[in-house]
């Protein structure tokens, strides 16, 4: 597949030494993970901070677990465009918290302030419930 034609796509590619990284990424990778390097930092977290361990694994759990930290874009047609957070039903109709915001620019914003307005095609992070995300998701739609 032709790199070009493709630069829209993210490539992720798993590397077990650093010092094969840069050759990925000059073949056109986007992102590498280093197979050691990511489990001995889970490894260290797991040591220093098990609280906060046992809460990233459990909003990042493909399964039951009822919480989910997730990727909303705002659409042209979504309510929440130019709302201000503070005045947007994201707390008080769905009880979701907004981690961070990535705007056109691609520079990801982490706790926007109360008087920060998504436009259309900014992606918020966000934190709650999976079924409040799931209804968020559908007004960030526009439906």
């Amino acid at each position: 597949m032709d790199r070009k034609a493709t630069v829209a796509m993210a490539i992720v590619t798993r590397s077990c030494n650093r010092k094969n990284d840069a050759k990925m990424i000059a073949a056109g990778a986007t992102r590498v993970l280093n197979v050691y390097l990511n489990s001995g930092r889970l490894m260290a977290r797991q040591l220093l901070h098990p609280s906060v361990t046992a809460f990233i694994d459990m909003i990042s759990q493909w399964g039951d677990e009822s919480l989910g930290l997730e990727e909303v874009k705002l659409l042209r047609d979504s309510p929440l465009v130019g709302v201000e957070l503070r005045n947007a039903p994201l707390r008080s109709k769905f009880n979701i918290i907004v981690v961070g915001v990535r705007g056109k620019d691609a520079v990801m914003q982490f706790n926007p302030p109360s008087e920060y307005a998504p436009a259309e095609g900014d992606v918020l992070v966000v934190l709650g419930h999976r079924e409040n995300l799931r209804q968020l998701e559908l007004m960030a739609e526009g439906k």
